[in-house]
């Protein structure tokens, strides 16, 4: 009912190869340095902020802040299931512990397929998606 996420990125990737004015920034970078990612940020978008700000930000966007104020970061546009939490773990690769490695490899064989499907089968796959671990470098895990 909520769609494939491949069809999601694909919806917007293109943009990122032609227009300037995106910024791309993933799950594993903000939890390996969020202090970083922020500066990253407000770079792009051209704000001179003070250390204390950006340290603001930093600890309001902290898992462990957004775990105790829950009811301001659950998404309004689905509807969830009763007893779910939109702010699991805050864990990169956790989906290791809901997969098994079979439903991984399907996953990882829809994504690559939904891609070249639309992007042709000998397009090059975007780089971020083997940033993300989605595949590796010759199109597979």
């Amino acid at each position: 009912p909520y769609g494939k996420w491949s069809h999601h990125l694909l919806s917007w990737m293109p943009q990122i190869e032609q227009q300037s004015n995106i910024l791309l920034v993933n799950y594993q970078d903000l939890k390996r340095d969020p202090s970083k990612q922020v500066e990253r940020i407000a770079e792009f978008l051209r704000l001179n902020m003070t250390p204390e700000s950006l340290q603001q930000i930093v600890d309001r966007t902290s898992f462990q802040y957004m775990k105790e104020h829950s009811e301001f970061f659950h998404p309004q546009s689905v509807q969830w299931k009763p007893g779910y939490s939109f702010i699991r773990k805050g864990q990169v690769g956790d989906h290791a512990n809901h997969l098994t490695p079979q439903q991984q490899e399907r996953f990882e064989q829809a994504v690559r397929s939904d891609f070249r499907a639309i992007l042709g089968q000998d397009a090059t796959l975007p780089s971020w998606l083997f940033d993300i671990g989605v595949c590796n470098e010759n199109g597979s895990k």
